[in-house]
C-alpha cells in the first residue's frame, strides 16, 4: 500500500503534468509527447516502475502471456507456409501447380508425360507448362567422392517460366531435352560451394553422376531449390509416345505459367474441360481422374481441404482461448493488485484526474507488461521453429525451398495485434471495473480496511469458472505431455546404436521405362543388385547381419487399411481396419534379435512371385483386431485402394513382439503388419549390424556400394539409434513445448486462484468484523469462511475433472489418476491458502472500526 506521503508528492506531481485533464499535453518539464491513444511516455515510465514494483505479478505474467503469445505466433508462422506461401519469383502467385486428382479417393491420381503434353499443347491460358521428377542421385567429385543430393529431371521451360537467371552459365534449354543430346546439369548454390569449392570455371567442366558424364552448363542462385528443395537439375528427355492408349510414363507433377490479363479461375474452366474430354477418350485410365490447378505453393498442401481446414480452424480457435485464458487470469491478478491500489486511484481522482486518464495509465502499464511477453514469446517462437525446421532437415523432409523459419509481416502484425488484446483484457477491462465505483467514497474510506471493489454476487461463479478451468485444462496439458514425454522412447529391446543403416536406391539416368511406375521386372533387377550388396557385407569380418525392409524398427511405417476375413470394419462405412506395414526380407527379424511368439518367419519361398501370399503380425494386432483369437490362419489384404499388394489375400504364419513402428512411438500402440518384400517398393532400407562401432564402418560400407555399382546411391548412412533419435526429439520438442504451457498454465492458475481467493475474502473484511463485533467466535468466523471457499473450489474442481473426461474419456486415467488428482488437490489446496492472509487480518480489525465502516 502506498504511504499518504507519496500519494500526496507522486500524484501531485502527475495531476500537473498529464492526469487533470484529457486535452493535450507536452513531454518534459511542460512537454509530454503522447500517443494517438493520449498514453504519454510517463504512462509508460510509470508502467516499468510498477513492474519493478510488483515483481510476483511481472513473473507470472510474463511467462503466461508469454508462452501464450509464443504458440500463437508460431503456429501463424508455421500455418502461413501451409496455407498461404508464395513462390519467391517475380509474380510467383501467377506460377501454378497441375496434377491430376481420383475422384474416388480425393487423393493424388496417376499422372503421365502424355498428360503434361496435352495440357501444354491445348491450354491457351497457360505459358511454358512442363513437368518433373524427383530423385536422389550420386554426384561424384574430382577426386572421387560420392555425396547423395535431391535432383530433378525436368522440363527446360521450367527456367523460362521461373525468370531467376543463373549466377554462372545458362539455364536448361529447350534443345537440351532433345533425344541423343550430350548431357548436361545445372547445379545449386549449395552443391556448387560445398562440393566444388565455389570454382568459378566450373561451367564446361563434367562431372560425373550416377554411372553418366554430365557437362555443366550453369549456376543457379543461392536459396533457389524450385521445384522443391532440389540441388540438381538435368532435362527430361522423354517422347510422346502413342496416346491412343491413354497411358505414358509417369512424372510427379505438372507445372505452368498463368498467360498474361487470364484469372485462375479462368485457367480452372479450360483445364477441367481437357479434362472432362480425357475421361471421354480413355475411360480406362482417365474416367476416374480430373485435373486441378492451383498457385504452385499452394498445391502440395490442400488448404481447401475441408479437413484440414476444419483443423486448422479448430487449432486457431484453441490457441485464442489459451491466450484469452492467460489474458483473463492475467487481468485477475491485475485486479487483485488494483484493491490494494484503490487509494492511490481515489486520490488521483480527487487530484482531478479523469476517469479516461486514470483508465489510460492502468492500460499503460498492462502494454509494459504486454509488450514484455511479446518480446520473450517471439524468442520462444523463433527458436522453436527454427529447431523444428533444422530437425526436419536432419529427417530428409522435402521442406520446399519457399518456407521460411523467421517471422514474416504478418506474424509481425498477429503479435502486434495479440499484445494490444493482452492489454485491453489485462489493463482496460480491470480499469474500467476500478474506476467505475464511486471513487469519492472511496477516498473516504481510505485507512479503515473497507475501501471498496467488489466483485459483488459474481463472486462465486468467477471462483468456479476460474478453478473448472484451471484444472480442466492442467489435467488435459498434463495426460498430453506424459503421452509426448513417455511414450516417446523406445522399450523393444533393439540396441539400435549398434545397427548402422541408409536408404538403397539404384541411380540411372531415367527412362520412360522407368518412369513408368517401376514393374516387377524393374524391381527384380533391382533387388538383384542390393541383395547382393548385402551377401557381399555379410562376408566382412565385423558384420553380425544385414537386412532390407521398407521401414526399419524406431522410424515410421506407412498407415494402410486393411481387411481381415470375417471381422467387419470398426465402423459401418468404413474403408477397413487401420495398421503400420512395412515389406521386410525373410532375414529381418533374425538381424535385429526378434524370436517370434507363435508361428514361423518368412523363407525363401514367401519371396517368390509378385504378390505377397503370407504375413506376420505383431501383439497390438492380435489384442486389438483378433480380440486374441487364433492368429494363424487368419487371412487379410490390404484395401484394394493400397498401392502394394491391393486385393491379395496373404495368410498369417506368425506373430512377433510389439516393435516401435511410428516415429519413436511406444510399442504396442499401433498393431502392425509384415508382408516379404516381394514386390516393387521403394524405398529400400538396409540395415548392418556390428560387432564395432557403426562410424567406424562407414567407410567400408561407402566402398563395397562404389565398388558393386556405382549407380547404387547409399544415402545417408548413419547409426539407427541417430535416425530413430531424430524424431523422438521432434516428438519431446513438442512435449517441452505441451509441457512449458502447462507449467506456465500452472503457475498463471496458482497465483490467479490465490490473488482471487485472496481479494474475495478481504471484501467481507467487514462483515466479518461486525460479525465479531456481535459475538461470533474467531473459530466459529473462520470455519465459515473456509467452508464457503471449500465448496466453491471443490465445486469448480469437480467441474474440471469433468470437462477433461468429456474431452478425453478414459484415456485422460489410462495411466493412472494420479496426476490428475495430485493438480486438483494443489489448485484447492492454493485456494484454501489463499483465504489465511485476508481472514487473519480481518479478525484483527477492532469492532468499533467495523461497526464504524458499516455505518
Amino acid at each position: 500500500m502506498f504511504s499518504g506521503r507519496f500519494i500526496a508528492e507522486r500524484f501531485r506531481e502527475g495531476s500537473r503534468r498529464c492526469a487533470a485533464s484529457d486535452g493535450p499535453a507536452r513531454f518534459g518539464v511542460a512537454n509530454v509527447r503522447r500517443f494517438s491513444l493520449g498514453i504519454s511516455l510517463l504512462d509508460l515510465k510509470l508502467g516499468v516502475r510498477m513492474l519493478v514494483k510488483y515483481p510476483g505479478l511481472t513473473l507470472v505474467g510474463t511467462l503466461a502471456l508469454s508462452v501464450a503469445i509464443a504458440t500463437v505466433a508460431g503456429f501463424h508462422s508455421i500455418t502461413e507456409n501451409f496455407v498461404g506461401p508464395t513462390l519467391p519469383v517475380p509474380e510467383g502467385d501467377r506460377v501454378v501447380g497441375i496434377w491430376n486428382v481420383d475422384i474416388r479417393t480425393g487423393g493424388h491420381g496417376r499422372q503421365t508425360f502424355q498428360d503434361m503434353l496435352t495440357w501444354r499443347d491445348e491450354l491457351e491460358s497457360l505459358e511454358d507448362v512442363g513437368t518433373f521428377t524427383t530423385s536422389q542421385r550420386v554426384v561424384f567429385a574430382a577426386d572421387g567422392r560420392a555425396r547423395s543430393v535431391r535432383a530433378a529431371q525436368i522440363s527446360p521451360s521450367a527456367f523460362r517460366m521461373l525468370r531467376v537467371p543463373p549466377i554462372l552459365g545458362r539455364p536448361l534449354l529447350t534443345d537440351d531435352e532433345q533425344l541423343g543430346g550430350p548431357a548436361v546439369a545445372l547445379l545449386g548454390f549449395d552443391l556448387w560451394r560445398s562440393w566444388f569449392g565455389e570454382d568459378p570455371a566450373i561451367v564446361g567442366k563434367t562431372i560425373r553422376v550416377g554411372g553418366v558424364q554430365h557437362s555443366v552448363v550453369g549456376v543457379m542462385p543461392r536459396g533457389f531449390g524450385f521445384p522443391i528443395n532440389e540441388q540438381l537439375w538435368t532435362p527430361i528427355r522423354l517422347t510422346n509416345s502413342d496416346m491412343g492408349t491413354g497411358g505414358g510414363p509417369r512424372v510427379s507433377f505438372s507445372f505452368g505459367r498463368l498467360a498474361p490479363g487470364v484469372t485462375l479461375e479462368e485457367a480452372e474452366v479450360e483445364l477441367q474441360g481437357i479434362g472432362s474430354r480425357l475421361a471421354a477418350d480413355y475411360p480406362e485410365t482417365h474416367a476416374q481422374l480430373r485435373p486441378r490447378i492451383k498457385p504452385y505453393a499452394r498445391s502440395f498442401f490442400d488448404a481447401e481441404d475441408p479437413s484440414l481446414g476444419t483443423v486448422m480452424r479448430l487449432a486457431r480457435l484453441l490457441i485464442l482461448i489459451v491466450l484469452i485464458i492467460a489474458a483473463v487470469n492475467v487481468g485477475t491478478l491485475v485486479y487483485a493488485r488494483s484493491a490494494a491500489r484503490t487509494t492511490e486511484i481515489s486520490v488521483r481522482n480527487a487530484l482531478g484526474a479523469s476517469r479516461r486518464r486514470i483508465a489510460l495509465q492502468l492500460f499503460s502499464e498492462a502494454l509494459v507488461l504486454a509488450s514484455l511477453a511479446a518480446v520473450v514469446g517471439v524468442g520462444i517462437a523463433v527458436w522453436a521453429e527454427n529447431k523444428i525446421m533444422t530437425l526436419l532437415t536432419l529427417s530428409e523432409e522435402e521442406i520446399p525451398y519457399w518456407w521460411d523459419a523467421g517471422m514474416g509481416p504478418t506474424t509481425v502484425l498477429v503479435v502486434v495485434g495479440l499484445t494490444l488484446l493482452a492489454a485491453v483484457l489485462t489493463g482496460i477491462l480491470p480499469a474500467l471495473a476500478v474506476t467505475g465505483r464511486r471513487m469519492g467514497s472511496s477516498l473516504q474510506q481510505v485507512g479503515t480496511g473497507g475501501a471498496g471493489l467488489r466483485f459483488g454476487k459474481t463472486a462465486s461463479t468467477v471462483v468456479v469458472a476460474q478453478v473448472a478451468i484451471s484444472v480442466a485444462s492442467l489435467t488435459l496439458g498434463g495426460a498430453l505431455l506424459r503421452e509426448f514425454i513417455e511414450d516417446y522412447a523406445m522399450e523393444d529391446g533393439i540396441a539400435r546404436e549398434e545397427y548402422l543403416a541408409a536408404e538403397v536406391r539404384l541411380d540411372r539416368e531415367p527412362s520412360s521405362a522407368d518412369l513408368n511406375g517401376g514393374g516387377a521386372a524393374d524391381f527384380a533387377r533391382d533387388a538383384e543388385i542390393w541383395r547382393e550388396l548385402g551377401r557381399r557385407l555379410s562376408l566382412e569380418p565385423a558384420v553380425l547381419g544385414v537386412t532390407f525392409g521398407t521401414r526399419l524398427p524406431g522410424t515410421e511405417h506407412p498407415v494402410r487399411f486393411f481387411q481381415a476375413e470375417g471381422i467387419s470394419p470398426p465402423f459401418e462405412g468404413a474403408a477397413g481396419h487401420r495398421a503400420r506395414v512395412a515389406w521386410v526380407e525373410p532375414s529381418y527379424f533374425d538381424v535385429f534379435g526378434v524370436q517370434l511368439r507363435v508361428g514361423r518367419g518368412f523363407d525363401a519361398a514367401d519371396i517368390t512371385g509378385s504378390e505377397a501370399r503370407v504375413a506376420i503380425v505383431n501383439g497390438a494386432f492380435v489384442r486389438r483386431i483378433l480380440r486374441l483369437g487364433e492368429p494363424i490362419g487368419q487371412r487379410i489384404r490390404l484395401n484394394p485402394r493400397g498401392d502394394l499388394a491391393a486385393g491379395q489375400w496373404a495368410e498369417i504364419v506368425g506373430v512377433v513382439p510389439d516393435l516401435a513402428v511410428d516415429l519413436g512411438s511406444r510399442p504396442g500402440l499401433w498393431p502392425a503388419i509384415y508382408f516379404p518384400l516381394v514386390t516393387a517398393a521403394s524405398p529400400v532400407h538396409l540395415a548392418v549390424h556390428l560387432r564395432e562401432d557403426p562410424s567406424q564402418f562407414l567407410g567400408r560400407l561407402t566402398a563395397i556400394g562404389g565398388e558393386l555399382d556405382p549407380a547404387l546411391v547409399l544415402h545417408r548412412p548413419r547409426t539407427l539409434a541417430e535416425i530413430v533419435d531424430i524424431g523422438v526429439t521432434m516428438m519431446h520438442l513438442l512435449g517441452y513445448g505441451i509441457g512449458l504451457l502447462v507449467l506456465a498454465a500452472l503457475v498463471l492458475s496458482t497465483a490467479g486462484l490465490y490473488a482471487l481467493m485472496s481479494f474475495t475474502v478481504s471484501q467481507r473484511t467487514r462483515e466479518i468484523g461486525i460479525r465479531t463485533a456481535l459475538g461470533a467466535s474467531p473459530r466459529r468466523v473462520v470455519g465459515d469462511v473456509f467452508s464457503r471457499a471449500f465448496v466453491q473450489l471443490a465445486l469448480g474442481t469437480f467441474l474440471g475433472l469433468g470437462i477433461g473426461i468429456l474431452a478425453v474419456g478414459d484415456q485422460l486415467f489410462a495411466q493412472g489418476p494420479g496426476p490428475s488428482m495430485g493438480i486438483a488437490a494443489l489448485i484447492l489446496i492454493m485456494g484454501l491458502i489463499a483465504c489465511g492472509k485476508p481472514v487473519r487480518r480481518a479478525l484483527r480489525i477492532q469492532p468499533t472500526e467495523a461497526l464504524r465502516e458499516g455505518g
